[in-house]
């Protein structure tokens, strides 16, 4: 019986119940006039978190009676439970005849959800239309509808012989797809009406949505499937000899190998490019481990174009990494002087470029969904107990990519440090990454952005800082240069384009350098001066950006800034800071 235990809502890490909502019991009348009222006969789907943190949960109420001439009856409906514990009852149907057998709910990409549900009967005949779907939306059915190309017969668990859950794929403007076995259809969430179908004589074991409205298929066969908008087939790539074919959030691909003893191995087919979906795969929905929606694509490729004679940002980006990789691994003594025999960088260029000649993912920054905690943070693990701290505040670490790019719209951002034997992680902003190859001076600029987003994933040392080591210290670069004047070092000192930096060198003493210490009582100064920013978080963040404290007497020349990124709050450019607090 597809039953369950109480239903508890658990703490993330701990697991521990933070919440365990009221399952309605169902009843089930005995033989000689007694009944017996129990959750436990009432069945229950399986719950998903949508995006905004709402949990829903279908559950079907019945009255059981074997003596009856229709020994079963109840109400569907769709508990909703929000991020405040409080919650929400849907009904979604009713039956006097049969069985409604909760089954998968997903995002409908419009703010609310799609539920299905399976119509068994007790007694013959069977239902027509056995698979149904509804659309909630603020509480309320929309539209409730046969689910469409469906077959007339359900599919049952061998084990149990309940109705299994349809799996289903989330689209853009109000697409959704699900998968029958022998057949895929594309329709429309408000009422159900079909799109397209796609038949399977080889039965469709995967399928995730793609940029553009697609979706690449995976079939028993191991044919992967490129299927476009329209639900037209592209060409298929035939792996006879890899099962389980799966694609990872990355955009990469896995199998096995039959007969081998490795078990899930890396294929080359080319990378997946997520469409824009809160549900986009067949199997497992999202990225999340939790059954929590998450808005794809989790790691936005860059754009592409192999061939054109204007490079897009991949192309520009792989050819750039490959001319590095040749610069640092041969004779560089312009390398050697201005870069890795500077005090407390703590690198060498053998280091240096052994780390280059890993291999690098490269993803979009304005369109990578996934949290920067998650891909810009060592994950601490039994292999890994001495992960080096993250460089994100807790504030940065819940943002998505995306959300973090957007608060300074940065060319660049790059996991600090790397993991151990991993090659550079960056995210970039497609717009400020050159487009050029070879020896341009634009394909050096992306040659100079690399070298420096290297730097932070090979030592862990970040841009700027006054309370420990940073690239601008360790370059003497003055404290009014923005974080780009560590490439514009690179490329005036390693690669002879551009201008120099202001440094302690260049800048005659008349530009600000980070300072070994900070007396304590600075940092507090009644006098400082707070600059206010509606950049962060689109607006809805801290007020407090940056404090910049007048020089003292004691110590002329300087200004102390403190760095509230570290207690969770946003910051702005050096130079705007110190540009807002000169003209005060």
């Amino acid at each position: 019986m597809k039953t369950t235990k109480p239903y508890h809502l658990g703490a993330g890490l701990t697991g521990q119940p933070i919440l365990t909502p009221t399952i309605p019991p169902s009843t089930m009348a005995g033989g000689i006039g007694q009944s017996t009222s129990c959750d436990c006969l009432t069945p229950v789907g399986q719950p998903m978190v949508n995006s905004d943190g709402t949990t829903n949960v279908a559950y079907y109420a019945r009255q059981l009676d074997g003596s009856s001439p229709n020994p079963v009856k109840g109400t569907l409906s769709l508990m909703q439970i929000g991020t405040d514990g409080t919650t929400t009852t849907t009904q979604l149907a009713s039956s006097t005849t049969a069985n409604l057998w909760p089954g998968q709910i997903i995002p409908d990409g419009q703010g609310g959800v799609l539920a299905t549900w399976a119509i068994d009967p007790a007694n013959p005949p069977a239902a027509p239309n056995p698979y149904q779907a509804a659309d909630v939306k603020a509480g309320a059915v929309s539209s409730s509808f046969n689910m469409p190309m469906s077959p007339q017969n359900l599919a049952r668990d061998p084990n149990t012989g309940i109705p299994t859950d349809l799996p289903l794929v989330g689209g853009e403007n109000g697409t959704a797809f699900v998968s029958y076995g022998s057949n895929l259809a594309s329709f429309n969430v408000n009422g159900g009406s079909s799109n397209w179908n796609y038949p399977s004589s080889a039965g469709i074991t995967s399928a995730a949505y793609t940029n553009g409205g697609g979706l690449t298929v995976v079939d028993a066969q191991s044919n992967v499937t490129p299927l476009d908008s329209g639900g037209n087939a592209g060409t298929s790539v035939a792996l006879p000899s890899v099962g389980s074919i799966q694609p990872a959030w990355d955009g990469t691909w896995q199998g096995t190998i039959p007969g081998s003893n490795i078990g899930a191995a890396a294929i080359q087919l080319p990378l997946l490019n997520w469409g824009n979906s809160l549900w986009a795969w067949l199997l497992r929905g999202s990225p999340s481990e939790n059954g929590k929606a998450t808005q794809m694509p989790y790691l936005g490729l860059l754009p592409t174009c192999p061939g054109a004679q204007t490079p897009c940002a991949q192309e520009a980006l792989d050819d750039a990494i490959g001319s590095l990789r040749s610069l640092v691994s041969g004779n560089c003594p312009q390398c050697q002087t201005y870069v890795y025999s500077q005090p407390n960088l703590g690198l060498t260029q053998t280091t240096h470029s052994q780390y280059l000649a890993r291999s690098y993912k490269f993803y979009d920054a304005t369109n990578s969904s996934a949290l920067a905690g998650d891909v810009l943070c060592i994950k601490h693990s039994i292999f890994n107990i001495f992960a080096s701290p993250c460089n994100l505040s807790a504030f940065q670490m819940k943002l998505q990519i995306n959300q973090l790019w957007a608060l300074e719209k940065p060319a660049a951002i790059t996991k600090t440090p790397s993991a151990p034997g991993e090659g550079l992680v960056t995210f970039w902003d497609p717009s400020q990454v050159n487009a050029g190859l070879g020896n341009s001076a634009a394909a050096i600029g992306n040659q100079a952005t690399i070298f420096h987003e290297s730097l932070h994933g090979v030592t862990g040392i970040i841009d700027s800082t006054p309370f420990g080591t940073s690239l601008q210290g360790i370059f003497g670069i003055c404290i009014d240069d923005p974080s780009s004047s560590i490439t514009d070092y690179l490329e005036f000192n390693v690669f002879g384009i551009g201008n120099a930096p202001k440094t302690k060198q260049t800048g005659n003493g008349t530009c600000l350098t980070w300072q070994p210490q900070w007396a304590p009582e600075e940092q507090h100064d009644p006098s400082s001066i707070c600059l206010d920013s509606t950049a962060c978080a689109g607006g809805s963040g801290p007020d407090l950006v940056a404090t910049v404290t007048p020089s003292t007497s004691a110590r002329p020349g300087r200004c102390l800034l403190e760095i509230y990124s570290r207690f969770g709050l946003c910051w702005v450019e050096h130079s705007r800071r110190l540009s807002e607090f000169r003209s005060k």
